[in-house]
């Protein structure tokens, strides 16, 4: 872990599962499907600003999202002798009832002025997608604190979003020849990542039908806009996937190991698709 900053405080640290779909991968592979010429060094200060941008700022929005609610006695308190800053002071508990299990307001507010501003330094169209990121994760969070799984916005932050945010960053050109067609990929594999978020999260086995169904549009995607070859490599990839995460059977690894697995498979999935649109 990183920590810099004498006046705003910023850790960084990688996550404990890198190998798996995630903003930063999707803002790179949808670049990467649209980029003109990958050897551009202005091309790829582009991509780093949308992959700081769609993981970093967009993730502290929804690490607020996904906290939990404080417990009673918990919550941020102003150290300071005003009568407003007491601990049972109405401010007080306001802030207190904005603090989610490490997850402060203040951080809240770092995430929005981070992602509205890097948004700008972008263009507008990032500045919509940040705008975009700010609405699912205010209606994600409370699904989340009542025991809900916001897999759709989770999803969509996921991949949909940042690979957009990606492709927006390598001068995506709506007229060309590829046209709309990686946004559909994106679509597609948003689909995939609900289905796999579903199935993390829920143990009925119900849940593996939104995955398997998700894998079938990663395909039918793939084969719609002439890429056989892409879409049968992607249907080896998933398999796996579909075997972990979709069965129930006594004894097997918990959820959390079982994703961990599938993980670079979906994420070597993201960048075969990406690839095959170049």
């Amino acid at each position: 872990m990183t920590e810099a900053g004498p006046l705003v405080q910023l850790r960084v640290s990688l996550s404990r599962t890198p190998l798996r779909i995630a903003p930063a991968w999707s803002a790179l592979a949808g670049a990467i499907a649209v980029a003109p010429a990958l050897g551009d060094p202005a091309l790829w200060l582009r991509v780093v600003a949308a992959v700081v941008l769609g993981d970093l700022a967009w993730g502290i929005l929804r690490q607020y999202a996904q906290a939990r609610p404080p417990a009673a006695g918990e919550g941020a308190v102003f150290a300071l002798p005003l009568p407003y800053a007491q601990p049972d002071a109405p401010l007080s508990r306001l802030l207190g009832s904005l603090t989610y299990g490490g997850a402060t307001w203040h951080g809240a507010v770092a995430g929005a002025v981070l992602a509205l501003g890097g948004g700008l330094l972008l263009g507008w169209p990032a500045l919509v997608l940040s705008l975009l990121a700010l609405a699912l994760t205010a209606l994600a969070g409370p699904l989340a604190r009542r025991g809900d799984s916001p897999a759709g916005a989770f999803a969509m932050l996921d991949v949909l979003l940042p690979w957009t945010l990606g492709m927006v960053a390598a001068g995506w050109d709506r007229g060309a020849a590829s046209g709309w067609g990686p946004f559909f990929v994106a679509a597609a594999l948003t689909l995939l990542q609900w289905g796999v978020l579903r199935a993390v999260a829920s143990e009925r086995r119900g849940a593996s039908l939104p995955l398997a169904g998700g894998a079938l549009a990663v395909i039918v995607a793939l084969v719609a806009l002439a890429m056989p070859g892409a879409a049968a490599l992607a249907a080896v990839l998933l398999a796996p996937p579909l075997y972990w995460l979709a069965g129930r059977q006594e004894g097997e690894a918990p959820a959390a190991a079982r994703f961990a697995w599938s993980g670079p498979w979906l994420m070597l999935t993201l960048f075969v698709a990406a690839l095959a649109l170049r």
